[in-house]
């Protein structure tokens, strides 16, 4: 009798008890099951990773040890930060500024030129304080107000002399 594979739709000879033409689409349709389960229990899921982590911490060490040890993870690990960090960097600039952003003194365009400066002052103080990188303080607390982007020359100009020269020359 002649059957219809349920992945790749090919037909197949066959008994009425075999769904799918091979054993790679008997893999597929495994793993696709496995996905959905996955994805309607997250949560779930997550929480019990979580759980048997904070139960196992020396586990989750030599587990962490021997991943990081080989060197095509660690690359991996290091690309996936340095986009999650340009991610958060540019969805701040974009929050407080424009899209695109630019330097609230100049006009400044460049993302590279480009900084998150405490309205008030006392970035240093704040820094210590929050003892995490800027960006992901600021988004992990929804972007709070006291912030403007400003480029590097003009937020070096404001911490060392009290003015830009940008408004000077406006004014």
């Amino acid at each position: 009798m002649e059957y219809q594979c349920l992945i790749c739709n090919k037909k197949f000879l066959g008994r009425g008890y075999r769904k799918y033409c091979s054993s790679s689409c008997s893999r597929k349709a495994k793993n696709n099951y496995s996905l959905k389960f996955y994805y309607s229990h997250k949560e779930q899921h997550n929480r019990r990773v979580m759980d048997w982590q904070k139960r196992n911490k020396d586990k989750v060490k030599i587990i962490m040890k021997r991943y990081y040890s080989k060197p095509e993870n660690r690359e991996r690990v290091r690309r996936y930060a340095r986009k999650r960090f340009q991610t958060l960097r540019l969805k701040a600039l974009i929050h407080y500024s424009t899209n695109p952003p630019q330097c609230a003194c100049c006009g400044e365009q460049h993302i590279e030129f480009l900084a998150l400066d405490h309205i008030e002052g006392k970035g240093t103080q704040h820094r210590n304080q929050i003892k995490d990188n800027m960006w992901n303080w600021v988004t992990r607390n929804k972007y709070p107000e006291g912030f403007r982007v400003l480029c590097h020359n003009c937020n070096s100009s404001i911490g060392f002399y009290g003015y830009c020269p940008h408004q000077k020359l406006k004014n």
